[in-house]
């Protein structure tokens, strides 16, 4: 059994994110028992979370084949991992619950979670992008 609040946090993110909404709501009663949030805010954060994957995706793919087609530009690992970098940042940042998940006291499980993640997700970014400008 997990002990660890914090952990517990993160890898009911991890469960919100990749495996189901069932699954981390039923994580979330067993580890934190019933709490009194909405449950539709793990719906609207799981949804905002893929959306913004996929519409940073598609648009950094987009960019990179107009340069690679109508510029010529040639990618070296580097450009991709810093491509990588901006896709983590941006995809943190637009997958962002925000108001739709807001509660008065801004301290439930979704909260905690999309606040965390986009902690975990910003410096997983910078690490990334600051090996590339410094190597």
């Amino acid at each position: 059994m997990i002990k660890c609040a914090p952990v517990k946090i993160l890898l009911l993110g991890i469960v919100l994110y990749f495996v189901s909404t069932s699954a981390f709501l039923a994580l979330k009663v067993d580890w934190f028992g019933e709490l009194n949030e909405p449950e539709d805010t793990a719906n609207i954060l799981r949804y905002r979370f893929w959306k913004s994957f996929f519409l940073v995706g598609v648009f950094i793919m987009l960019i990179l084949a107009i340069q690679h087609f109508f510029f010529n530009a040639c990618f070296a690992l580097r450009h991709l991992l810093q491509a990588s970098g901006a896709f983590v940042a941006l995809t943190a940042t637009l997958g962002r619950g925000g108001w739709d998940i807001q509660t008065s006291s801004g301290k439930t499980i979704v909260e905690r979670i999309d606040h965390g993640m986009y902690v975990i997700s910003q410096l997983g970014a910078t690490t990334i992008l600051l090996f590339i400008l410094i190597h």
